[in-house]
C-alpha cells in the first residue's frame, strides 16, 4: 500500500483482478509478492516510492527464512 500509494481496498481488488499476485496468510492476512509490485510500477509507468531492487528483496527474504529455520531448530534441540 505504501509503495503504491494507495488504500488497502485499491490493493485488494488490484489482487482481485491479478494486477498484482498475493496469497493469504492465516484467516485474513494476504502477502503481497514485491516483484508483482514492481511490475505493476513498470507496467503503468508509476514511479516508485523506493526503488524495489527484486535480487535485494530475495536476499532478505532468503536470510529471513534461514534465521527462522535456525531458530526453531535451536528451539527444539537440534542446532546449537
Amino acid at each position: 500500500m505504501e509503495l503504491l500509494d494507495v488504500d488497502e481496498s485499491t490493493v485488494r481488488r488490484l489482487i482481485d483482478r491479478g494486477e498484482i499476485e498475493a496469497h493469504g496468510v492465516g484467516k485474513r492476512g494476504i502477502r503481497i509478492f514485491l516483484d508483482s509490485v514492481a511490475d505493476y510500477q513498470d507496467a503503468r509507468a508509476i514511479p516508485a516510492k523506493s526503488p524495489v531492487d527484486k535480487r535485494r528483496v530475495r536476499a532478505q527474504a532468503s536470510r529471513a527464512t534461514h534465521a527462522a529455520a535456525e531458530a526453531r531448530l535451536r528451539e527444539s534441540g537440534i542446532l546449537r
